[in-house]
């Protein structure tokens, strides 16, 4: 189990699978856990309280899925697409082009000025051309383009509601177990206290 959690973790953070790792020993009190910020444990006190607790972690950890984040970069780039595909019916696709050329020599008879005469400026040539193109039938493809993106869109937000519900199913899954270890620490606890004074009144018994 040690194993496989590893690799879950290599997965997570994006680094080689079978990568080894140097993970530290965990405790309640460490200040990277839950478990160390005062009054939160008083969440599970009562089934009140606990479910205000599970519906803010939800919310807490849809928002830092990373799985809902790029779906959510997937729909926005697809909506885009399709206002796209939508606006090429009646939006041109306009061209603009320049052009500027220098004659800088001449060569040939009489292409020198005769002595006392000063050379004629330089030629410039230059040309502007600005063109908007609109296909008045294109065999339905844009048409096609435009169903595409609006049906890819759907299917991604139909995916997305699956994921975040799996994201809530998982993390109000892992406070359940939580809430249940947290309620069995009590009674743990005095089982400890119980097996101790047993084992001293057993040592005792030994001894004698």
């Amino acid at each position: 189990r040690v194993h496989v959690a590893a690799l879950d973790v290599n997965r997570v953070l994006n680094r080689p699978l079978e990568e080894p790792f140097q993970a530290e020993d965990a405790r309640v009190e460490d200040p990277e856990l839950l478990t160390s910020i005062p009054g939160l444990l008083d969440y599970f006190g009562n089934p009140a309280t606990f479910a205000v607790f599970r519906d803010f972690m939800v919310v807490e950890g849809q928002a830092a899925s990373p799985e809902l984040r790029a779906l959510d970069a997937a729909i926005a780039a697809e909506r885009r697409a399709a206002t796209a595909a939508g606006r090429s019916f009646w939006l041109p696709t306009l061209a603009l082009q320049g052009n500027v050329s220098d004659v800088l020599s001449r060569s040939g008879a009489g292409s020198e000025p005769p002595p006392g005469v000063l050379p004629p400026p330089t030629d410039h040539n230059w040309s502007l051309r600005l063109q908007a193109a609109l296909p008045l039938f294109t065999g339905f493809a844009r048409t096609a383009v435009r169903s595409q993106a609006t049906i890819e869109v759907e299917r991604l937000t139909i995916e997305r509601e699956s994921v975040d519900r799996t994201v809530s199913q998982q993390i109000r899954a892992a406070l359940h177990l939580a809430g249940a270890s947290w309620a069995d620490i009590a009674p743990t606890r005095a089982a400890a206290d119980a097996a101790l004074k047993h084992l001293e009144l057993a040592t005792d018994a030994y001894a004698r």
